[in-house]
């Protein structure tokens, strides 16, 4: 602390100001150019915004050789990292890392069915046909899942919440999608 005991009194009263505007500058440039989430980064716009990591989310579908596109609903640690990291801060090489991973992974049917979800141009979310989930075979819990899947590609998107004050609407859309191929 002998800096500060023979700086000049403006320093000494300008040193904290000055630190905290150049963080919150350097978070406004994140978040405008990079994508950050308003609650990391310093914190400094988390009452301003909606943005928050629970309203970003990340879609992983794989398609198998027949071209039937399913989604996955089991990850393993490392992809919940990865996908916590893309709620954050979204990055291509994030999507195609998480993409690898599920493409890398041996896959069986699983007994369960879901019904998918689509959402439109207007932005409606309607229900689709139902289809037997996926189930990993490193965390393969349940009895009669195995009958293997040849899985051709892993699609990954990234979507995020968005409110429209006109309408009085939560609706969703898909900011970044990657397809990684064999």
């Amino acid at each position: 602390m002998r800096i500060f005991s023979r700086a000049p009194w403006i320093l000494k009263a300008l040193a904290v100001p000055l630190a905290a505007t150049l963080i919150y500058a350097h978070q406004l440039y994140a978040h405008a150019n990079h994508g950050l989430s308003l609650w990391k980064g310093g914190g400094m716009g988390m009452f301003a915004g909606l943005d928050t990591p629970g309203m970003r989310f990340v879609r992983v579908y794989v398609v198998d050789a027949a071209g039937e596109r399913r989604p996955v609903q089991a990850f393993s640690p490392n992809e919940r990292r990865i996908i916590q990291r893309l709620q954050t801060q979204p990055d291509n090489a994030l999507l195609n890392a998480l993409g690898d991973s599920v493409l890398s992974t041996p896959w069986f049917l699983s007994r369960w069915s879901v019904q998918h979800q689509t959402i439109s141009r207007d932005r409606r979310i309607t229900a689709g046909p139902w289809a037997r989930t996926l189930r990993r075979a490193d965390i393969l819990d349940e009895a009669g899942a195995t009958q293997s899947v040849a899985v051709a590609s892993a699609q990954v998107e990234y979507w995020r919440l968005h409110y429209d004050g006109a309408r009085n609407q939560l609706y969703a859309e898909m900011e970044q999608s990657v397809v990684v191929s064999r």
